[in-house]
């Protein structure tokens, strides 16, 4: 089991916004993601990403997945990684995560000023 690659968990949110920058933003359709990701150097099926993605009129099904790297990079988004609970880095990412739905937008909004240098995506 050395070989065996990393899972991470792709929710239904990950899975919108995937389809929206590849099919909506860049008007990209299976194949040219398929060929966009064997650039990277992963090589998957039309049929693959169409179980993973989903078809466009029904809505995606959250699931475990070693793409989301490989779309990632593709997307120009860094790689996610794995929770590692001696790193402060991954304890606050995790109380980000957890808390953010309850922090008031103007501070979320401000958070990711500070963090990222950049204004948040609306």
């Amino acid at each position: 089991m050395a070989d065996e690659k990393p899972k991470y968990f792709a929710t239904k949110k990950y899975k919108d916004w995937v389809r929206d920058q590849v099919f909506v933003k860049r008007k990209w359709k299976y194949p040219r993601l398929r060929s966009e990701l064997a650039k990277k150097g992963l090589k998957v099926s039309v049929q693959g990403l169409q179980q993973f993605l989903g078809n466009e009129d029904e809505d995606p099904v959250p699931s475990n997945t070693t793409l989301m790297p490989w779309l990632n990079r593709v997307l120009g988004l860094p790689v996610p990684t794995h929770f590692d609970p001696t790193s402060p880095l991954a304890m606050l990412h995790a109380a980000i995560d957890a808390n953010w739905d309850h922090v008031p937008e103007e501070t979320q909004k401000a958070w990711t000023v500070l963090l990222t240098k950049r204004d948040p995506v609306t």
